[in-house]
């Protein structure tokens, strides 16, 4: 099973953000934004 490159559990379904590329969970980001967490903060800016 894929890992989440963010908190590092293993999970059946990982998403690849958009803007950096770092695979994350549904927890560690925005799945429908293609944003991880990191980069979902930046744009709240």
């Amino acid at each position: 099973m894929p890992e989440c490159e963010i908190c590092g559990v293993e999970v059946v379904e990982i998403y690849e953000c958009k803007e950096c590329g770092t695979m994350f969970c549904s927890n560690c980001g925005d799945p429908v934004e293609e944003l991880c967490e990191f980069c979902s903060e930046e744009e709240d800016w």
